[in-house]
């Protein structure tokens, strides 16, 4: 076994049925981990879990699961399962989303349902499990909630998801810092492109839906099908929830842009600024001067 090692440990990924879920999860197993694989589709996970390699001292368990669904808690359909590994769970991945409603947001009234599914799955559904299963997760545990497009800067066309994917940075920012008392770390990660059915729903929309730039930018990604780009994203993904990364939490991380492999040497820089985080940019940081704050107790209100 090459790369960081994940022995001995229990991760759950959530959307494991295809895709980059899938990915990470045939990865984190070639790491030494045990699994239990949570989509929607339930004989797909199966099928995924069941196609692992056997190896010695790990299982592998798919289980159909609708996480988005707010009238039962996750943990009381999953403990059930977890209980069946006979140790704490040590890796959570929130992997499961969908893109939503593709076009304005002016004209999303029609389809406004899918707006509103779109924050279930993608927000909601992570934040309910890391809410049941974070107390009991092992103490030295490790988060990762996957961000994407939009989490950064505007995506026009793709609001619903650019929202829920910016929300889902902030909510890993704030468990970050409730939960280092137990030492759990807490990270996003931003995949990249991947060619993944999202993309295929992109370039399905069309230019006046989706806008140019973005049915262009699907159409070579699919027309690529890289593998590799799956397989980084899910390479990071280990590399976050490996004692590689010990030390970096609260922390948005590019599978494509960052140099991830070694910043685990940077861990005590990392934690003592503001890199690699979503904050406000002012004048200042800019190196302009704009004149001092307004004092808000004295300022001549108009």
């Amino acid at each position: 076994m090459s790369g960081p090692s994940l022995a001995g440990r229990l991760a759950l990924v959530t959307g494991a049925s295809r895709g980059l879920g899938e990915a990470v999860a045939r990865r984190f197993w070639e790491a030494g981990a045990s699994l239990l694989l949570v989509s929607r589709r339930e004989a797909d996970v199966r099928r995924v879990a069941e196609s692992l390699p056997p190896r010695s001292g790990q299982t592998a368990t798919g289980a159909g699961v609708d996480l988005s669904q707010s009238d039962i808690s996750p943990a009381d359909r999953l403990l059930p399962v977890l209980d069946g590994f006979g140790r704490p769970l040590d890796i959570l991945v929130n992997n499961a989303g969908v893109q939503g409603p593709i076009g304005p947001l002016s004209s999303a009234g029609p389809t406004w349902a899918g707006w509103v599914e779109t924050i279930r799955v993608n927000l909601l559904a992570p934040a309910r499990l890391i809410a049941d299963l974070a107390p009991r997760m092992a103490d030295g545990g490790v988060i990762i909630n996957v961000a994407g497009g939009g989490a950064t800067g505007p995506r026009p066309n793709f609001s619903a998801y650019a929202a829920s994917k910016t929300a889902i940075v902030r909510l890993t920012e704030c468990v970050a810092e409730e939960l280092r008392g137990r030492r759990i770390r807490v990270l996003a990660l931003a995949p990249g492109v991947l060619p993944t059915a999202m993309l295929r729903e992109v370039a399905a929309a069309g230019a006046e839906a989706a806008g140019e730039r973005e049915v262009a930018s699907a159409r070579r990604a699919l027309e690529a099908n890289d593998a590799t780009a799956l397989d980084r994203a899910a390479r990071c993904a280990v590399w976050m929830a490996s004692d590689a990364a010990a030390g970096i939490t609260g922390r948005l991380i590019s599978a494509v842009w960052d140099p991830w492999p070694t910043l685990g040497d940077r861990a005590g820089e990392i934690g003592q600024s503001d890199l690699y985080t979503l904050r406000r940019i002012v004048p200042r940081d800019r190196g302009l001067d704009w004149g001092d704050p307004v004092d808000s107790g004295t300022a001549t209100r108009s």
